[in-house]
């Protein structure tokens, strides 16, 4: 068994700025820092270092603090008013600062704190506590950055970035790792991940480009599979790219295996031939597709609860794609709303977000602000799925300058800015007459100066978004 860290406290030397308190945690094992992080309450009145503070420190998280012979005799004492619930760790960086100390640690093992930040951050990612989580492997890479496990902890860092929608960050981590992994990821799989981040992003020509390279990086059937798919996807934010989407599809549909996927493949297959035809035309819905929402129209809602996820998800679907059979080749848009809320209630997270997105954005063409910001709300509220969220996320801010609310419009815009700047939203929500008056530009470069780079393409059209159920 490894012994335990020493920590030494000692006397910084004269002009030596104090450490901040992350560079104190970032010198600690995992097991000291977890003792540390203990809370403590109470006061501190003219007492010495080396007495009453070591003490209560020792009592209150199994850490013994060392104290070198430059720390001893300090003409300074500690003095604290009473304080609640403070953690360990801050209460001795304070000690610290105003006693003019440092610490080093003893006996550490590298490994074995190595790998217990990973564990730590690991898990906390699995309890979705992305802050700990974060903070834990930011540790772990400060501490060794030459890890073997460099590429590891980089991937589990890009996805606590994600998890916390923090993607400026995703995208810088992505580039870190893109370097660390040469030679040992795929690079196929990091351009995949990148075009993941844009699609999220609402991103569509940036992620498409990366889809499409990821695609000239591997001949494995069942990743070939999932690249087209999500081409596919990005295909269909454009109505100019329907072709290609339906392309992708029919592609798809050669290989595809589970029944789920199988029914979504034949419905946007269904959906996009009759739209990309010239003049649109009506046909009848896949026979197997129609039996079975059929049947699942019958049952009643105790026999719904019985079924299983993957049916629900296939009967959603089955409403969603012809919801845009009805909204973009009928052009009944009444049926279209009551499909689109029928499919709001899927298993999916996407697919119940996108449906939400459909009928919001039904709702403010037909005039109606009220029900449209009451879904938009919905969507923000119950979904996890973040491209909806994105585009839902503009157009409640749209729908709230429409009702004359422009405190909740500005709060929406500043959102898409903060939390998602990747996003052509946001570029757009710079845009916004609200968002100018509260944040006004900088000054316009003189001519001949840089320039600013194409716009975004207008999302403002409601088009149609369809995602593979397994994703």
């Amino acid at each position: 068994m490894a012994a335990e860290e020493r920590v030494v406290l000692y006397k910084l030397p004269e002009g030596t700025l104090s450490p901040t308190l992350d560079e104190v945690k970032s010198r600690l094992s995992y097991e000291t820092l977890f003792n540390l992080s203990r809370r403590d309450s109470g006061s501190f009145q003219d007492d010495r270092l080396e007495d009453r503070f070591v003490k209560r420190m020792r009592f209150n998280t199994n850490v013994q603090l060392a104290i070198d012979p430059s720390a001893r005799s300090l003409p300074r004492t500690i003095t604290r008013e009473s304080y609640l619930n403070v953690p360990c760790i801050e209460l001795l960086h304070g000690v610290m600062f105003d006693l003019g100390l440092d610490l080093r640690t003893e006996n550490g093992d590298p490994n074995v704190a190595e790998k217990a930040y990973f564990r730590l951050a690991q898990v906390y990612k699995e309890d979705n506590l992305m802050h700990e989580a974060l903070e834990y492997i930011s540790t772990m890479l400060a501490r060794y950055p030459k890890s073997p496990r460099l590429p590891d902890a980089l991937k589990l860092k890009l996805d606590i970035h994600k998890g916390l929608r923090d993607y400026a960050n995703a995208l810088t981590t992505l580039e870190e790792l893109r370097v660390a992994a040469e030679g040992r990821i795929e690079a196929f799989r990091l351009d995949y991940e990148k075009g993941r981040i844009y699609f999220d992003m609402c991103d569509y020509p940036t992620a498409e480009q990366s889809f499409a390279g990821a695609m000239l990086g591997t001949q494995a059937p069942d990743e070939l599979c999932k690249i087209r798919e999500a081409l596919a996807i990005t295909y269909l934010r454009t109505t100019n790219r329907w072709n290609e989407a339906l392309s992708s599809y029919r592609n798809i549909a050669q290989y595809e295996t589970a029944p789920v996927r199988q029914s979504v493949n034949a419905m946007m297959i269904w959906f996009l031939e009759c739209a990309t035809a010239r003049p649109p035309i009506s046909k009848p819905m896949p026979e197997r597709e129609k039996t079975f929402i059929t049947n699942y129209g019958n049952l009643s809602d105790a026999q719904r609860g019985d079924l299983d996820a993957n049916e629900i998800a296939r009967a959603t679907w089955i409403y969603y794609a012809a919801g845009l059979m009805d909204l973009w080749v009928s052009e009944k848009r009444t049926d279209a709303l009551e499909k689109f809320n029928a499919a709001a209630s899927s298993s999916d997270p996407f697919l119940s977000g996108e449906a939400l997105y459909q009928a919001g954005m039904l709702y403010m063409a037909t005039a109606n602000p009220t029900q449209a910001r009451a879904t938009f709300e919905h969507l923000l509220f119950s979904t996890k799925a973040v491209e909806p969220t994105v585009k839902a996320t503009y157009a409640l801010a749209q729908c709230l300058t429409a009702m004359n609310e422009p405190a909740g419009a500005l709060r929406r815009l500043e959102e898409l800015v903060t939390r998602y700047p990747a996003s052509p939203y946001a570029e757009l929500a710079k845009k916004d007459p609200i968002y100018v008056a509260r944040h006004p530009p900088a000054p316009v470069a003189p001519i001949g100066g840089p320039t600013s780079s194409q716009p975004p393409p207008s999302p403002t059209r409601t088009t149609p978004a369809v995602d593979s159920p397994t994703h």
